[in-house]
């Protein structure tokens, strides 16, 4: 059950996992639980990449705050729930977003829906510009 806060309800506090320290909104909910860092995905990119990806958190971060968290195969932002994705490859940064509703940017190079209204947008960053 959710307190009560003025205004509606409060949202229930995430779920740490004891091992890796990630949260999650629900809690024991599967995941890799391991530890990596932004700098050991990026290891084997170009400098390019790597400005491409800080430019996108940047321009997240206007929205307000995520965090920000590297896992084995991508690198996930996350506020309460994991909503965008990078797959850091050498010389790009593929980004991949679950959102309620339609991305249109240049960028973007597929958009899927999906039941429930969700959609997901897919693209690449090349360097620092976004392009």
């Amino acid at each position: 059950m959710h307190a009560r806060e003025a205004g509606g309800l409060t949202q229930r506090p995430l779920w740490t996992c004891p091992r890796c320290g990630h949260s999650f909104i629900t809690a024991n909910l599967w995941h890799s639980c391991t530890r990596y860092t932004v700098d050991e995905r990026f290891a084997r990119s170009t400098p390019e990449a790597r400005a491409a990806f800080d430019r996108f958190v940047e321009l997240v971060e206007r929205c307000g705050p995520v965090t920000v968290i590297a896992q084995k195969t991508r690198i996930v932002l996350m506020v309460r729930v994991r909503f965008a994705g990078a797959i850091v490859l050498r010389d790009r940064v593929r980004l991949n977003f679950a959102l309620t509703r339609r991305l249109d940017a240049p960028w973007v190079e597929r958009i899927e829906v999906y039941l429930g209204g969700r959609w997901n947008a897919q693209g690449a960053l090349r360097d620092k510009s976004g392009h």
